[in-house]
């Protein structure tokens, strides 16, 4: 049975929402530990040497226990970790804690191994977070100085 190279539309909506009642739901955690969180997608896309590595070792492609414990040493927790059918990225959903310096480290630290081709790191926000964020553009716009 062949499979598409590519998702539909209704799959990519259907993983987005997955994605958004995830980040909702540990929003919601956060609040009541009163834990100041930052919420992130990070993609990752796998260089060939990592490839080579993972078909030598399929068992080093589930790297969601092993990063886990590490993430939590540092204060966050992994929610949700999945390879991309087709387009060989993996997706991680996780909190960390609101601190910029640990971030970039984490950011940097990803770069700096050369087992990736590409690195992107998403702040993820709740749909409650956007509607207070479209609710301040009259307050921005009334001192932005560019035209429009």
């Amino acid at each position: 049975m062949k499979y598409p190279m590519k998702f539909s539309a209704s799959v990519m909506v259907a993983f987005a929402l997955i994605l958004i009642a995830q980040v909702m739901t540990v929003k919601a955690q956060d609040k009541e530990q009163s834990v100041d969180m930052r919420h992130f997608l990070f993609i990752g896309e796998p260089n060939t040497a990592t490839w080579a590595m993972l078909a030598s070792n399929p068992e080093a492609a589930n790297r969601q226990e092993v990063m886990s414990k590490a993430i939590e040493k540092l204060g966050g927790k992994i929610h949700t970790y999945y390879w991309g059918f087709s387009d060989g990225k993996n997706y991680i959903t996780m909190s960390v804690p609101n601190d910029p310096e640990l971030l970039q480290a984490m950011y940097v630290l990803r770069k700096s191994q050369g087992v990736l081709e590409s690195y992107t790191s998403i702040e993820l926000m709740t749909g409650a977070e956007m509607v207070a964020s479209l609710k301040r553009i009259d307050k921005v716009k009334a001192v932005d100085s560019l035209p429009e």
